[in-house]
């Protein structure tokens, strides 16, 4: 089979490193779709495109293979990417006081919530659980402006 060469850190070349690193065994047993179909997404000259809910199933088995998650890597940097046109006002040492402060208040939630005085005793209850996935929203936010201001500075 002639492999075709993806562009360089695109959607196709991630989909494609997830195929050949699972195999196509995997992939149809993980997206309960041929590997064909899979492929055929992964080649920017077919018109098919691969739905969100098969790039997460295809990231997750990558993620129990150890392989990493490279659609998910793609993303990530292709909303970088887009986001360097976005100016962040915060300085970058207020950036940083606000992420240490930010990641204090899930360590801090954390150990609260697991406490056997807890409301759930050690388990987690929903509030909790609530409070905490605020408090990481709250940092990935800041490390999303974070990783911005760095940018900024190297230019």
């Amino acid at each position: 089979m002639a492999y075709k060469i993806r562009k360089f850190s695109s959607f196709e070349e991630a989909l494609s490193y997830a195929i050949e690193q699972l195999g196509d065994e995997a992939i149809a047993k993980a997206t309960e779709k041929s590997s064909s179909y899979i492929r055929k997404c992964s080649d920017e000259d077919n018109q098919q495109r691969l739905p969100f809910h098969i790039a997460l199933k295809i990231d997750l088995e990558c993620i129990k293979q150890d392989k990493g998650a490279p659609l998910m890597i793609y993303y990530e940097h292709a909303l970088e990417k887009e986001m360097d046109s976005h100016k962040i006002e915060d300085p970058l040492t207020g950036i940083l006081g606000q992420l240490s402060h930010n990641s204090n208040r899930i360590v801090e939630r954390c150990i609260k919530a697991i406490d056997e005085k807890s409301p759930g005793g050690e388990k987690i209850t929903a509030t909790e659980l609530k409070d905490i996935s605020e408090a990481i929203k709250k940092i990935e936010e800041k490390i999303l402006k974070l990783k911005i201001k760095v940018q900024e500075h190297t230019s």
